[in-house]
């Protein structure tokens, strides 16, 4: 049942939420933007504890509260439920005790394979119930873009994937990274971690921050994808870069776009490398290039590359 970003009236949604209370077959919920209230929401956590069809909810951009939060994280931490794969409160306004909820159940709740929290402020102490249950649950995929997260989180979260989780993507677009907390990601890549994709786009990550989470690359047996995008990273970047990518044979994806490049530093970029890289897919763009110096039939003289967007 899709509904996203259909306002439905208060009358409406009691019945719809009793209907659903009622169903045993429905597999995929989207609630996304319908202004379901903190009330229906909590009616649905309840209804979640005992349910064994549903495997996706999205109750994202919705004003709900910690209530509603707790209620879901009880249905995530039920032993009757359990089989819930996907669940996206992106935007949902739970709370600190309704994410320090949802953190701690988690360890509890073995099917859940796909969490988005983004757009919802992570405490420091729900930061630590998150990072003690992640080793503790079969998570693959965890959105925490724009959640206002500390740098020690940052680092209890590296040191977290570092020790040893089911995590493969992992995304913290949006948030503030400093030293501390890039050279906590750079020792994260360096490990044999599982993870294959780790977005950092928007992160105000500069040359000094950067370098390490980019030295790391020389180690990273696993990292398939990484994003970097929209990060005041500089010239700098390409100075490291090429004997990285000699070295590193796990690289696909780099995400460039828009770092401060220039197009008088990008021929002897590519001259420096070879086509046997593994780099298959590249973003440069918003950068001040000139796609006539840099297109892909030039690229392709130096560097074989699927896809390259300047």
């Amino acid at each position: 049942l899709n509904i996203a970003r259909n306002k439905v009236g208060e009358d409406a949604m009691k019945k719809l939420v009793k209907g659903l209370t009622k169903s045993s077959t429905v597999e995929n919920l989207n609630f996304s933007g319908t202004g379901i209230s903190p009330k229906y929401a909590s009616v649905l956590g309840e209804w979640l504890q005992t349910n064994r069809s549903l495997r996706a909810l999205n109750l994202s951009d919705n004003s709900l509260n910690s209530s509603a939060g707790v209620s879901i994280a009880k249905a995530l931490s039920s032993t009757q439920g359990g089989f819930l794969l996907t669940l996206d409160l992106a935007l949902s306004d739970l709370g600190d005790k309704g994410i320090k909820a949802i953190a701690t159940s988690l360890k509890d709740c073995q099917s859940l394979r796909e969490l988005n929290l983004s757009g919802n402020k992570i405490s420091k102490k729900a930061g630590t119930r998150l990072c003690e249950s992640l080793p503790k649950c079969n998570l693959k995929i965890l959105k925490l873009r724009v959640c206002s997260l500390e740098k020690d989180t940052v680092k209890e979260l590296a040191r977290t994937l570092e020790d040893g989780t089911t995590l493969i993507t992992l995304d913290l677009g949006g948030n503030q990274m400093l030293q501390k907390a890039c050279i906590a990601l750079g020792s994260m890549i360096s490990a044999s971690t599982p993870l294959e994709e780790l977005i950092l786009n928007e992160c105000m990550i500069g040359p000094k921050e950067g370098q390490p989470i980019l030295d790391a690359l020389l180690d990273s047996k696993k990292l398939k994808k990484l994003d970097l995008n929209l990060n005041p990273l500089g010239k700098q970047v390409l100075q490291s870069l090429p004997k990285i990518l000699l070295q590193n044979q796990s690289l696909n994806a780099l995400g460039l776009r828009g770092v401060g490049l220039t197009t008088s530093d990008m021929p002897d970029f590519f001259r420096s490398l070879r086509p046997q890289i593994t780099l298959q897919n590249l973003d440069l763009r918003e950068n001040n290039l000139e796609k006539s110096v840099l297109s892909p039939d030039v690229v392709s003289k130096f560097i074989s590359l699927k896809h390259i967007k300047i």
